[in-house]
């Protein structure tokens, strides 16, 4: 009689919903700053072992008070960080979602004790996805000589 690995199965259901939630994160944040007309933060919090996000206080500083929290699983961790194409620390990655709705780009590599990883992608437009593998390199993105000009 085949006996069904219940720590195993607990341990894939956690992680789908942790990426789930994880892809979730910067829609939330995109949308709320395009609705509340402020920055969203999205960063990783080293005492939580959670992706966190929030808004802006008034006077434009970061705020303090996270208004979503996604812990990582105790089988996962997050093994590097990137923002705007360059190399991060967790304590100074600090993704920011702007109200015209883009972002400074980054992303977020999550490993497992397994060894796999899985790498949560930002791009400028504040559009993410999730790849399996180191984040990419996404330098290339956007043309060289930038957006258009804005006129006045």
């Amino acid at each position: 009689m085949a006996v069904p690995n219940l720590e195993a199965e607990k341990k894939g259901r956690d992680e789908r919903v942790f990426y789930g939630r994880l892809l979730d994160a910067p829609s939330t944040a995109r949308q709320d700053a395009i609705d509340s007309g402020k920055t969203v933060t999205m960063a990783f919090d080293d005492s939580q072992n959670a992706v966190t996000l929030t808004e802006a206080a008034d006077d434009g500083t970061d705020g303090d008070t996270p208004f979503v929290t996604v812990p990582l699983p105790k089988t996962l961790h997050a093994s590097s960080f990137q923002l705007s194409g360059n190399d991060s620390s967790s304590a100074e990655w600090k993704l920011h979602f702007y109200p015209d709705g883009k972002s400074d780009g980054g992303g977020i590599e999550i490993g497992s004790t397994g060894g796999d990883s899985k790498s949560l992608s930002v791009a400028a437009s504040g559009l993410a996805t999730i790849a399996t593998g180191p984040i990419p390199d996404t330098s290339q993105d956007q043309w060289q000589a930038g957006d258009y000009e804005h006129r006045q």
